[in-house]
């Protein structure tokens, strides 16, 4: 009888221990899954606003939507990954392309304006493809509220200047620094000194030095590249991928602030925008005061393309703004400029009415370019 005790005593001892290892082996794998994408979720984190920002919107789109363009600044050499959203014509008669440009601090799928006219004007015919634009906030450094410690305070002689642009450490310091270390080492074993071997090793990982390439850190800095030379960037890439489309006509949709960006390209590519084909369209335009006054520096003389121009009729600033803006593009001798009010809502009765008067320009000014399928 105690044999029988003692084996059933053994059997559940034994099956007790099997489902303890059990249970941890099961246990593993979720483990591995947080700790991957916990690692994950650091990686993103790492990167830099914009990307991280353009990484979540890409993560909303269809794969057919999502075009990643290279774009290199001026004087860098690094390639930057920059998102833009395309949208294939719904119908077969294909009129052309339109690129849109949103406002800034927002994204290429804006809610508002940008989103309704992206998806909608396919249903007319158009391709349209917009892009991200660069964070204005990007390069502005934040404000110090704390005065300046004077042992933060470094007094930049031309010497010192001159390594720091070289980007090339001098060597000769590394030898007296490493020579200096030698001799204190030295002394320190004279005089007896003694420690644990874990304290010696941690001294020498802290005393060691580090070359670090200084003029491969100034070539990644963006932040001091300027918005619009950023901006511009995308905008002239995003212009490329169309062309490669082989799209004859291309309209370019200018929200707000975009509007300066857009006569700024324009004036870097006047001899190009003047041939038929291209069209522009301005939707609030906010501009500095200086394009209320002549646009002949940003359109030249006799602009050729046609240009709608539309007005927020609610807004009073807006109303003053675009006579002065009517003036200023008479004087340039534009021979297609066309100013349109409307009452801007945000719903979808104004995003239909929107889309409705954009496509009927379109099909009075750019219909004689339609791109064969």
């Amino acid at each position: 009888m105690q044999k029988i005790w003692l084996s059933l005593g053994l059997f559940v001892l034994l099956n007790g221990f099997l489902m303890s290892g059990a249970s941890q082996v099961m246990a593993e794998p979720e483990s591995t899954i947080d700790a991957d994408s916990t690692a994950e979720s650091e990686r993103t984190a790492f990167l830099d606003p914009e990307q991280r920002k353009q990484l979540a919107l890409a993560k909303t789109l269809k794969a057919h939507e999502t075009v990643w363009l290279d774009v290199t600044y001026p004087e860098s050499a690094e390639t930057t990954k920059v998102l833009a959203i395309a949208h294939p014509p719904l119908i077969p008669e294909k009129k052309g392309a339109i690129l849109l440009l949103h406002d800034k601090e927002q994204n290429a799928d804006w809610p508002e304006v940008i989103h309704p006219l992206r998806t909608n004007l396919p249903k007319a015919g158009w391709y349209t493809l917009s892009v991200n634009l660069p964070l204005e906030t990007r390069s502005k450094p934040l404000p110090r509220k704390l005065d300046t410690k004077s042992y933060d305070r470094l007094i930049l002689n031309e010497s010192l200047k001159k390594k720091l642009d070289s980007g090339v450490r001098d060597r000769g310091d590394l030898v007296k620094n490493d020579a200096q270390q030698t001799e204190s080492a030295s002394t320190n074993s004279e005089e007896g000194l003694t420690g644990d071997e874990s304290s010696k090793d941690q001294s020498a990982a802290e005393n060691a030095s580090v070359d670090i390439d200084l003029a491969a850190q100034n070539k990644s800095n963006s932040n001091q590249i300027p918005y619009n030379t950023r901006a511009l960037s995308h905008i002239q890439k995003a212009y490329d991928y169309l062309q490669a489309q082989s799209f004859q006509n291309i309209v370019i949709i200018a929200h707000r602030q975009s509007a300066e960006l857009v006569f700024q390209y324009i004036k870097t590519h006047l001899g190009e925008l003047r041939s038929p084909g291209f069209a522009l369209v301005l939707i609030e335009p906010s501009l500095p005061e200086a394009y209320l006054i002549d646009l002949s520096e940003w359109l030249g003389k006799d602009f050729q393309a046609p240009i709608l121009d539309i007005i927020n009729r609610g807004d009073t600033q807006a109303n003053i703004d675009a006579e002065s803006r009517k003036l200023s593009v008479l004087m340039t001798g534009a021979q297609a400029y066309k100013q349109l009010f409307l009452t801007f809502h945000s719903n979808e009765i104004f995003d239909e009415n929107l889309r409705r008067r954009i496509k009927s320009w379109l099909d009075a000014n750019a219909s004689g370019m339609n791109v064969s399928p």
